[in-house]
């Protein structure tokens, strides 16, 4: 079995790598540019896209299921809306809902305990699928703290 090489080249080409780094934290942290889409300016938090705005590309492995959905997703404002909508821009937008809840998922995976990630290896399908899927919960259960919260109720139990 061969061990992993030190990374020489500081242009790393590693999603892993990129997603550890602070530039790439710092741009993804960035304020949203939220008229671009619709040409309409949101006021005195809107974005002026300048020569440092730039999209970072990732790749990301799903399965038949999360791509299935992803396609559902996309599929349902096609036909709503009669649009073209992108993977990118779908996932962008999750992401966006997602950073509004920031502070509600943060607490309920500390409240959720040590987690474990388990390899990439076929034989650890099943750990895998189970730590998505409380993955899944923990940030499902952030969002409905984050909605209550915003709609002034208690947190949901």
């Amino acid at each position: 079995m061969s061990m992993a090489r030190r990374i020489r080249n500081q242009n790393v080409t590693s999603s892993v790598a990129r997603l550890l780094s602070p530039i790439v934290a710092t741009a993804a942290m960035a304020p949203i540019d939220r008229g671009a889409c619709t040409g309409q300016d949101d006021g005195p938090n809107h974005v002026v896209p300048t020569a440092r705005t730039k999209h970072i590309k990732r790749e990301f492995i799903l399965s038949r299921e999360t791509d299935s959905t992803v396609n559902d997703l996309i599929a349902v404002f096609n036909q709503q809306h009669d649009i073209r909508l992108t993977a990118s821009q779908l996932i962008r937008a999750v992401l966006i809902v997602l950073r509004s809840a920031l502070p509600a998922i943060r607490m309920t995976a500390e409240r959720a305990g040590p987690f474990t990630c388990p390899g990439n290896s076929g034989h650890q399908l099943r750990a895998r699928i189970a730590f998505e899927r409380r993955l899944a919960t923990v940030i499902e259960q952030g969002l409905r703290i984050a909605a209550a919260r915003q709609a002034g109720a208690d947190e949901p139990l």
